[in-house]
């Protein structure tokens, strides 16, 4: 077998090595394609989870107010458009409240901004109010007990006494998903929430109880709409918790 030549050889080289350059621009390529595609699909997961959590609701607000240590007297109350209508200046001049309500938000928004509008303000109370409207047949009921539970577990965790409220029923009429009953999984919501703040030693406020007619849907006459309260329903769960709260001291 004859050798080869010198020329041939550095023609070889000078081949694989394009054919090695080629390959690395269009693995480089391929790479930053795929990270700016990652980071794009990473822009959108935030935005969603921020939008979905409502985290720039009180990001501003909280600036202020954001504490390390454990600010006697004060409450934040804590849930849905239940608490974000609830005009806690007015039933509870004696306590600096915070009213950190988002209009219609599930469970799992609540969870997510937790640590930003509760914990990182450090209050000596957090009422927790859930909303009936999370139980719909796509939601286990097991997964709503879990995050109120974490709640519960951080704001002890971090020194706050947590408050935790039974479900506000609905109206009468509005129990509409067929065989999936609203009523009847609020009931088994409502006896879990009073079994496990009776067995961790946490204070429960029945909004229930309160708001509730004869036939446990929600009073007319205490609301507006289908799910929430209207003044004189505020007045009488109002009174209730302060109640609570004087037994507390």
């Amino acid at each position: 077998m004859s050798k080869s030549s010198p020329g041939k050889l550095i023609i070889g080289l000078l081949f694989c090595l394009i054919v090695s350059l080629v390959g690395n621009i269009h693995l480089f390529y391929r790479a930053f394609d795929y990270r700016e595609g990652a980071n794009e699909w990473l822009d959108k997961y935030t935005d969603v989870v921020e939008e979905y959590s409502s985290l720039s609701a009180y990001h501003e607000a909280n600036k202020p107010l954001q504490s390390d240590i454990v600010v006697d007297n004060r409450i934040v109350f804590y849930g849905t458009q239940v608490i974000e209508r609830w005009d806690v200046g007015k039933y509870f001049p004696d306590y600096e409240v915070i009213n950190r309500g988002v209009n219609g938000q599930w469970v799992s928004g609540l969870l997510l901004r937790f640590g930003q509008d509760v914990v990182s303000l450090k209050p000596e109370y957090v009422v927790i109010e859930v909303s009936s409207y999370n139980l719909r047949p796509r939601f286990s009921l097991e997964m709503i007990q879990s995050h109120v539970k974490s709640m519960a577990d951080i704001s002890r965790s971090n020194g706050i006494q947590p408050i935790l409220t039974t479900m506000i029923p609905q109206r009468s009429g509005y129990d509409d998903f067929g065989e999936y009953s609203v009523m009847k999984t609020l009931d088994r919501y409502n006896i879990w929430i009073a079994d496990f703040c009776r067995d961790e030693n946490i204070s429960c406020l029945d909004m229930n109880g309160i708001l509730s007619d004869k036939d446990g849907y929600l009073n007319n006459e205490l609301s507006f709409d289908a799910v929430d309260p209207n003044e004189r329903g505020y007045e009488l769960i109002s009174k209730a918790l302060g109640q609570m709260l004087i037994r507390k001291k």
